[in-house]
Formats: C-alpha cells, sequence, structure tokens
C-alpha cells in the first residue's frame, strides 16, 4: 500500500487520504512486531489491519486486479468480506 499521511486531531488518529480521510481510535497506533520468514516489522494491531485494507481498496478498486492485492485479500478478508466488497477471487 501507499503511505499516507496520519495525524492526531483531537482524541483520534487521522488517516489522509486523496478521496476522503479516515479516523481511528488511538489503539491503531499499537504496536505489533510480526516475524515472516525472519523478517521482522511492526505493524498496528489485526483488526486496524484489516479496516485499512478495506478502506484502501474502496478508494481504489482498480487495484483489485493485481494479483498481489488479490494474495492479501486472500490472507486478510473472509469469504463473507469478500462477497460484501463484491470481490471475486478465482
Amino acid at each position: 500500500m501507499s503511505v499516507i499521511p496520519v495525524y492526531k486531531v483531537n482524541n483520534v488518529i487521522e488517516f489522509r487520504y486523496p478521496n476522503g480521510n479516515e479516523q481511528y481510535p488511538h489503539q491503531i497506533l499499537e504496536k505489533v512486531e510480526r516475524n515472516i520468514s525472519g523478517y521482522i516489522f511492526i505493524t498496528p494491531p489485526d483488526e486496524y489491519i484489516k479496516n485499512i485494507f478495506i478502506n484502501h481498496i474502496k478508494a481504489r478498486p482498480d487495484k483489485k486486479m493485481r494479483e498481489n492485492f488479490k494474495i492479501d485479500a486472500m490472507a486478510v478478508l473472509n469469504q463473507n468480506e469478500l462477497k460484501i466488497m463484491n470481490w471475486q477471487i478465482d
């Protein structure tokens, strides 16, 4: 995904996308250490990763055709969520 500006606004964290802003609670800034195949990195908690991914795809539906986004969708979303987003993955 692209790098997006993030700001603390009042009592929320705001992600500023070109097509509109998304607000999240402060918990989105909690650090979760991930280790995948020996690569260690920090991410937000799981529920926020899913939320950010869904909002990103809603903002950029053209990315549904990219193979790497299909792989990510299968890892992040369940079948019902894919159906709600009208996303058929073969």
